[in-house]
Order: structure tokens, then C-alpha cells, then sequence
């Protein structure tokens, strides 16, 4: 076999693509969308729908809709009348990286992620953090909120003030002494 018969064999199976929408398939329990193929490598191109989005199986994804910003590019393979994407790469919304680092994120400017550092640190980025579903009734204190609520149970606290307990008229009030330390205080803020 020669260098360009193998060519021409992967060439036939493989090619470039993009993924002009997506959608849950109803049969399939997939991700399926329509496909935009080269079909002769002289700009023309056929469109396919219905076409499997294959992924990671632990990661569930559905790539936002082609922009005036690019689209979700596909390497797809071809089966038949049918093109299946094996690979994406979305290049709209990429980080910059360290060496060793992960980030998992959603797709769209300011979009959430989440970044695995390699010294074990994990840093969460999102306007809205919610933990567990709208059923869970036991929340997360976020130690701000902790504060204010803290902050004035310990000024009622610190302004009460009493007779001595003899009640001799007369004698003077006594104040109870100041309690100190926030929730903030003991957690992490950075």
C-alpha cells in the first residue's frame, strides 16, 4: 500500500466539518445535530442531518449555535450516506492555560468554568453557585450571610444588660462582655 492510496482510503472516512445545530435525539438518547461536510475540498459541501455528536461519556455538552463569531468544528467521519462527529473543537471561547491545568466550561462569553490547577487548588468562576437541587431545603451558609445574622445576635448580646443579682436598689448594671469572631473567620475567602 502507498503513502497515497492510504491517503486517499482516510480521506474517503474522514473529514472536516462543522456542526450547523444540535438537539437531543428522541431515538438515539444522543446528542445529534446537523452536520456541514467538505464534501471535495473545492468550498462545496453537503449538509447532513441528524448526524450522531459523539463526546466523552462522562461529559454532556450541546454546542451553542453558529455565530458571526465561528462555529464548532468537527472532524466527522464518514459512514455511508451518514457523517458521525467523532471530534469538536469550539475555538470561540478558549482560555488561556497553565502547564498541567483542566478547565471545564460552559460555552459563551462570561459562560461558567471550573479550573483543575496541578498544585490541587480548584477554582470555581460563575455569577450563580447552586448546590443540589430546588428541593434541597438544608443550604450552604455563605459566611457573609452568617455575618449579618451573627453580627446582630452579637450586638443584642453585647448591649443587654442586667441588675446585680441581689437586686439591691440602686446597684449598678452590669454589661456582659463583648463575644468576638465571624463566620468569616473561619473560612477561606480566596
Amino acid at each position: 500500500m502507498t503513502k497515497a492510496y492510504a491517503s486517499e482510503i482516510v480521506d474517503a472516512l474522514l473529514d472536516f466539518g462543522s456542526v450547523l445545530s444540535s438537539k437531543l435525539g428522541s431515538s438515539t438518547r444522543s446528542l445529534v445535530g446537523k452536520l456541514r461536510g467538505d464534501e471535495t475540498g473545492e468550498d462545496e459541501h453537503e449538509d447532513v442531518e441528524d448526524c450522531e455528536i459523539w463526546g466523552h461519556a462522562a461529559i454532556l455538552w450541546r454546542p451553542a449555535a453558529p455565530s458571526s463569531d465561528g462555529e464548532c468544528e468537527a472532524v466527522v467521519w464518514r459512514r455511508g450516506d451518514e457523517l458521525v462527529a467523532v471530534a469538536t473543537k469550539e475555538r470561540r471561547w478558549q482560555v488561556d492555560l497553565e502547564a498541567g491545568e483542566v478547565v471545564i466550561r460552559a460555552f459563551g462569553a462570561g459562560a461558567a468554568s471550573l479550573r483543575l490547577k496541578p498544585d490541587g487548588s480548584a477554582i470555581l468562576e460563575a455569577t450563580d453557585i447552586r448546590l443540589g437541587s430546588e428541593a434541597v431545603t438544608n443550604f450552604l451558609a455563605r459566611a457573609d450571610h452568617v455575618d449579618a445574622n451573627l453580627d446582630t445576635i452579637l450586638n443584642a448580646f453585647n448591649m443587654h444588660t442586667h441588675s446585680t443579682p441581689s437586686g439591691a436598689s440602686g446597684a449598678p448594671l452590669v454589661t456582659a462582655g463583648p463575644l468576638v469572631g465571624t463566620a468569616s473567620d473561619y473560612t477561606r475567602s480566596d
